[in-house]
């Protein structure tokens, strides 16, 4: 049977279904039985005349068109249809209906399947269609159906595809339709296109196939619109179909849809199809058509839950002391945890958003209010609380997004300390709780102490089910110049980074300092290499780098005493201890002199080698001495409340004692007198306000010009103040006379004031007061400021270094000159690297220039001679410029040349600006300050050389003395020489093996400490 007889059967069928239907109220035609009858007749006789293949793409979105009265927001028109078997449809004047229950739903699908009779179900149904109006809001009819326009309809065409009639008007069809109700299906699907119906039915499918080959789809991603929770989310997606040939091709397309989408339309031109995936498309040879897609998938939804904050979830359960107070008022008291009454301190609420949506969703934004700003808020997504409002944003939202927002919960953790108890604080809004966790826990463990290697292990630990944050750890080690000395093992690789620390002010690091970030439990051991510093002499420490080199420090002024004990050098150590000796409660020992401090009055002893001098301080003319305390603090001793607003306070340095009169207030004082009783044949001279006390015409003791200080700012000073001396043999009465009063009463003076004298010991590093100075020399005319000078200082705690024109026009040149020992490097070692450093104190290089380093060709004491005593030649590399100076520490001048440092021996250097040496005027200021020996240790020059020395081992070779006889007994004397080529300290012991092969003892001497032990054999 032709696919014509087949359509005309359908049409019939379809027919006559509707013409009972519409006449249900009347009667029935018999020509609309008789036809029924006839086509159930062949349905049963002929069913493959009834079968109709399905072109979908399986994609579960079949050609069903949205009636009235079927849901909107069903996900694709099959849905419509099947979503329920009972559904029914009204009638109503835009031609919908009704299904019989006469009829099977499955009579209802095959008849929906066959998309050849389409169009006369669709013109049965678009009666009076242009007459009648239908709601915005209301599903589609199926006129709007085939065509968005409705001015065209689509006829079956020789593919049994649709195609639109473009010569009758819509109007037309309705008239047609309206007129003719009675109109025999059969007559009307054989008046229209015949001429365009296939021949046969392999025909038909022929052509499909090919239009399914011949046209490519592209899909572009899809886009929602903004998205408004509840309700339905509106996609649009742009596809592109593209005739791969060179003919035209035409017939139906099924677009891969998702599945989970209702409501769809799709626009090709001016057509639009609802609720289906099939489309009808006629393309041009290798044309391209774009066209949209719109759907709705389902809602965003949202779900709250409340959350009630109970003072149970917020305390730790090891907490104690517990204390509870609203509004600032106590309200509860607990011991613990375990018996408590629990109660509700505040709420909160979680926000679930949520949906089934087969696609993604992006940008969603939710604004949620909040009574307060104080809340904290944790979740997905980003959020921004502002003016009451949260805006919650979820970037993507693939099927369900978190939020939880609480009252702001603020927790201060108290100090921690070791063995004591943690204390804590916790606000939420009207309610503050404190209450306590334990103490965390440190323990120590020495592991080696010898005079090599000293290593400690360290546990930290907490029995909290808290994680104490910024935990600081200190742990004591013994004092050490260089950090170099010290390593840090962090065992359990936490990233920890330590401090060393000097907690006495003695200018040694006795204190290791890290902080933990959170505490749990930790491990940690900290060693010290002794054995990598020597200490070569009074002013050199050198620095074994085990790399095969050496570096030595040398410094300005003492650094080192020698211990007569060990027989070596050691760092001094300026340390006050509790040590008794003849009245002294006080004293410091580990230096190159001793100083002792009584305790119950105001008196000190300075004594070096067999010379002595004691201070003391008894009633003055302003007021007698009170009751007062002694406190001590690493280097300094401080007799507190001596006088009425006065503290007496004595500072121990590494070359002599500095002792301050503090004035805590305005006082009218005018004078204070000491005792002073000097040892032996002991006698004071005096030079320039300054007072040197003598033995045998050798200066031991210095006691400079005192003067005043600010104590908040040292640098505002006056040196308005003298000595007045009166003997009564070996006691001397020293009188420090404030000539400068005015300065003292200036009522824009901050208290406290500081009366700073200082006694140092002459002999210890002579001439060390002296092996640093500046010169300089100044006139209105530039060259002769450069040959001549004016001036010169070789006491001041500071050097110049630069030059300046002064706002009257003077020039003026500064020059430094530095001395150091350096007979520590031995004569055999290769210099490899060296450094000049000085710490700054000011810069005042409004024009930046370079500071070069010259030969200094004087020698102390430093004077104006010394101003043209230079080579002239340049040996530093020229690299510092004081753009890069430094008041905060160390500035380095790199030495290249080094011809300037003279092994065993001293070194003496001229340091000067590169724009004096080339004669290049100063316009306005161009000159550095930096400290010199006087400012103290810490401050001092520094030069640093680095070398090698030459692979020669040490050697040692022994002969027989001499065989006495003591007490009848024949003693042999055996003498060894040792040979120590490079001087480095290379040489641990010398070992003596005494006895038979059998039976021996080896006696090991340390040639570092002069020191021996008898040892087994084996050792």
């Amino acid at each position: 049977m032709h696919r014509r007889k087949r359509n005309s059967i359908y049409s019939a069928l379809v027919l006559s279904i509707t013409s009972i239907r519409r006449q249900r109220k009347g009667y029935i035609k018999p020509i609309s039985i008789l036809i029924l009858a006839v086509l159930l007749i062949s349905s049963i006789l002929y069913p493959s005349l009834m079968a109709e293949v399905s072109t979908d793409r399986g994609n579960g979105t079949n050609d069903r068109y949205t009636v009235a009265g079927s849901d909107e927001s069903s996900p694709t028109g099959k849905e419509d249809i099947n979503n329920n078997e009972d559904i029914t449809q009204k009638d109503n004047l835009n031609g919908d209906f009704t299904p019989e229950s006469s009829f099977s739903q499955d009579d209802l699908n095959i008849t929906d399947d066959h998309n050849e009779n389409d169009n006369l179900t669709r013109k049965e149904e678009s009666k009076d269609s242009n007459d009648l109006s239908r709601d915005e809001g209301s599903p589609p009819t199926v006129n709007e159906d085939i065509h968005n326009n409705e001015n065209a309809t689509r006829e079956n065409d020789s593919d049994g595809n649709f195609a639109p009639e473009p010569n009758l008007p819509q109007k037309d069809l309705n008239d047609a339709d309206s007129q003719n109700e009675d109109l025999d299906p059969m007559e009307e699907e054989t008046s229209k296109d015949s001429n365009n119906l296939p021949q046969d039915e392999n025909a038909e499918q022929s052509s499909y196939v090919e239009i399914l080959r011949a046209v490519k789809l592209e899909y572009f991603q899809p886009e929602h619109e903004d998205i408004i929770t509840g309700e339905p989310v509106r996609w649009k997606e742009k596809v592109i179909a593209r005739n791969t040939l060179n003919e035209t091709v035409k017939g139906n397309l099924s677009l891969d849809l998702p599945e989970g989408i209702f409501d769809i339309k799709i626009y090709i031109g001016n057509e639009t199809y609802y609720n289906t995936s099939k489309i009808w498309i006629e393309l041009g040879p290798k044309e391209e058509r774009e066209f949209d897609v719109e759907f709705l998938t389902p809602p965003v939804k949202m779900e709250i839950k409340y959350v009630n904050v109970t003072l149970s979830s917020l305390l730790p359960s090891e907490a104690k002391n517990i204390e509870v107070y609203k509004n600032g008022v106590l309200i509860d008291h607990y011991n613990d945890t375990e018996n408590f009454s629990d109660i509700t301190i505040a709420r909160g609420k979680k926000i679930r958003l949520y949906h089934s949506s087969p696609f993604p969703y992006h940008n969603v934004t939710l604004e949620i209010p909040v009574e307060s700003n104080k809340v904290s808020v944790e979740g997905d997504g980003s959020y921004l609380l502002k003016d009451g409002t949260l805006r919650w944003n979820i970037g993507e939202l693939s099927s369900s997004a978190n939020i939880t927002i609480m009252p702001d919960i603020k927790i201060s953790q108290g100090n921690v300390t070791f063995g004591k108890p943690v204390e804590w604080e916790m606000k939420c809004g009207d309610f503050v709780i404190r209450y306590s966790t334990p103490a965390p826990i440190k323990r120590e463990f020495l592991e080696k102490n010898s005079e090599r290697i000293y290593r400690k292990r360290i546990f930290v630990s907490s029995n909290s089910s808290l994680a104490y944050k910024n935990v600081k750890v200190c742990t004591r080690i013994p004092e050490v110049r260089y950090d170099l000395q010290v390593s840090f093992d962090d065992l359990d690789h936490t990233g920890i980074s330590y401090n060393l620390l000097d907690r006495d002010g003695n200018n040694l690091f006795d204190t290791v300092e890290w902080t933990i970030p959170e505490l749990y439990q930790e491990n940690y051991i900290i060693s010290v290499d002794f054995n990598r510093v020597r200490f070569a002499d009074r002013f050199a420490d050198h620095i074994n780098n085990y790399d095969g080199t050496y570096t030595a420090y040398i410094y300005s002024g003492p650094i080192n005493y020698y211990d007569e004990n060990k027989g070596c050098f050691l760092p001094i150590n300026t340390t006050i201890e509790k040590i008794s000796y003849n009245g002294f409660e006080y004293a410091n020992l580990k230096n190159n002199f001793a100083v002792y401090f009584d305790k119950d009055k105001a008196r000190v002893m300075l004594r070096y080698k067999d010379y002595s001098v004691i201070w003391s301080i008894d009633d003055q003319e302003f007021g007698k001495i009170q009751n007062f305390s002694v406190f001590v603090n690493g280097s300094t001793i401080t007799y507190e409340s001596i006088f009425d607003g006065i503290d007496l306070r004595y500072r121990v340095t590494y070359d002599g004692l500095s002792e301050e009169i503090i004035l805590k207030k305005p006082l009218e004082i005018h004078n204070l007198t000491e005792k002073l009783e000097l040892s032996g044949d002991c006698y004071y001279e005096e030079s320039n306000g300054t007072i040197y006390l003598c033995s045998k015409g050798s200066r031991i003791f210095e006691m400079k010009k005192p003067y005043m200080k600010e104590g908040g700012d040292p640098a505002e000073r006056c040196y308005g103040l003298r000595y007045e001396i009166k003997r009564n043999g070996n006691t001397y009465y020293i009188t420090k006379v404030i000539e400068n009063l005015s300065w003292l009463k200036d009522i824009s003076r901050e208290y406290p004031i500081v009366l700073d004298p200082s006694v140092t010991i002459v002999e210890v590093d002579p001439g060390s007061g002296e092996n640093d100075g500046y010169v300089f020399g100044s006139s209105s005319y530039y060259p002769t400021a450069r040959t001549t000078a004016t001036g010169y200082s070789n006491s001041a705690t500071t050097l110049y270094i630069g030059q300046r024109k002064t706002l009257s026009g003077v020039y003026v040149i500064y020059r430094s000159f530095l001395k150091f020992d350096t007979s520590s490097i031995p004569s055999s070692a290769t210099i490899t690297s060296a450094a000049l450093k000085l710490y700054g104190y000011g810069d005042y290089s409004s024009t930046d220039f370079t500071i070069r380093l010259t030969k200094w060709t004087g020698d102390t004491p430093i004077d104006t001679g010394d101003y043209l005593q230079s080579d002239g030649k340049l040996y530093d590399d020229g690299s510092f410029s004081t753009s890069s100076f430094t008041t905060s520490g160390y500035n380095t001048i790199t030495i290249s040349n080094y011809n300037l440092i003279t092994k065993a021996g001293y070194t003496k250097i001229c340091v000067a600006s590169d724009r004096d040496i080339n004669g290049i005027q100063p316009t306005g200021n161009e000159y550095v300050i930096v400290y010199s020996y006087e400012q103290g240790s810490g401050y001092r020059p520094l030069l640093s050389v680095t070398y090698t020395l030459p692979n020669n081992p040490p050697s040692a070779r022994y002969y027989s003395g001499a065989c006495d006889i003591y007490a009848g007994k024949k003693v042999t004397t055996i003498q060894t020489d040792h040979t120590d080529p490079d001087g480095a300290d290379d040489v641990d012991d010398c070992r003596l093996r005494i006895g038979s092969q059998e039976s021996y003892f080896t006696l090991q001497w340390n040639v570092d400490t002069n020191t021996y032990s008898i040892v087994d054999g084996t050792a």
